[in-house]
């Protein structure tokens, strides 16, 4: 008894200390490299905002597009490695996005069976994302390909400007699929469509930029800033509109490009000036936690609503999927950290 208390004050312990003190300079993510507290930052910003997407909060969903996903996939090139050997990529990956992706599609199962009241064999068809309850899991099926094909890429074609023309036209033709509404299974046509910022986020890295230099970090983000503003001001926020999930692609392809990308890199860029917040650094550094779980949360909690029969506030509804969602970490980090991305299953 005394060992069980013990261990649950050390788990809140750390809990609260990971949550409101900066992680150490020394760091590591799981796969070994240095952590960097803007990037967790950046992506506590992304993550929260899917959540309130998620909530059905009015102002979160296509004014805030730009924001989301193109900074996720950027992310993802930023501290993208081939390894030296497709092998070696294709068991990390499986093991940081497949295995992920299974155990929470396969968790939804009862969240699904509680919400419908019967049983769907369509829940198994893990390669049709439109069937998974969890439907937030095809972004780690995307992330999963992009990081195969652009490891294939770089370690079979020796030139750079050849692997920028592949990865290019790869991208295009994932345009034109969405513009033709043709989905192709396992998210590969979303897959295809966000190598493009995948890419950048490649480049970014080579570039130098995100090492710390305030002569180019304000800049960027006043620019960003100023592009979003006047996104957000416009008339019709879906002027400029690209749904990865559902393939919907509405204005120029050109202005859609230059929005989607200018906002996320200046938004990674006030990030690296402010480098860390209390709570949004700590759900940035285990956003795939909160990825695979806060749809089930929101299941929760709007069965819940419906049962006390009243009409569901939809920020107080944000702010209770949000919190749960943050709890569940230190839970699922204990429980099970080999089945969310925590160490290596294989």
């Amino acid at each position: 008894m005394k060992s069980c208390i013990s261990h649950l004050s050390m788990g809140i312990k750390s809990f609260i200390l990971e949550n409101f003190l900066p992680s150490r300079s020394d760091s590591r993510t799981p796969s070994g490299k240095p952590r960097l507290q803007y990037i967790d930052l950046a992506k506590g910003i992304c993550i929260i905002l899917v959540v309130l997407l998620h909530s059905e909060v009015y102002v979160s969903a296509n004014m805030l597009r730009p924001l989301r996903m193109p900074l996720f996939f950027m992310l993802s090139g930023i501290f993208f490695s081939n390894y030296n050997s497709l092998t070696v990529l294709l068991r990390k990956k499986f093991n940081r996005l497949i295995v992920p992706f299974l155990f929470f599609s396969l968790l939804s199962i009862p969240f699904a069976w509680m919400d419908s009241g019967r049983f769907n064999w369509e829940w198994l068809c893990l390669w049709d994302i439109y069937s998974n309850f969890n439907f937030v899991l095809w972004f780690l099926l995307s992330l999963f390909f992009d990081n195969i094909i652009f490891g294939a890429v770089t370690l079979f074609v020796p030139f750079r400007i050849a692997q920028a023309l592949i990865v290019l036209s790869l991208s295009a033709i994932g345009w034109i699929l969405a513009l033709n509404d043709i989905l192709l299974p396992f998210a590969l046509t979303q897959s295809l469509l966000g190598l493009f910022f995948f890419f950048i986020g490649s480049l970014l890295r080579r570039s130098g930029l995100l090492r710390p230099n305030l002569k180019f970090d304000i800049p960027i983000a006043i620019l960003g800033a100023a592009v979003f503003i006047f996104f957000m001001l416009r008339k019709d926020p879906n002027f400029y509109l690209l749904d990865f999930f559902y393939l919907k692609i509405n204005g120029s392809p050109w202005g859609i490009v230059f929005l989607y990308s200018v906002v996320p890199v200046a938004t990674l860029f006030v990030c690296k000036i402010i480098r860390w917040l209390p709570v949004i650094s700590y759900c940035g550094r285990y956003s795939i936690i909160i990825l695979g779980s806060h749809v089930l949360w929101t299941c929760v909690v709007w069965l819940f609503f419906e049962y006390i029969a009243i009409p569901r506030p939809q920020v107080v509804s944000f702010l209770i999927v949000l919190f749960l969602s943050w709890i569940f970490i230190p839970v699922a980090r204990k429980l099970f950290p080999a089945l969310c991305a925590q160490k290596d299953l294989f």
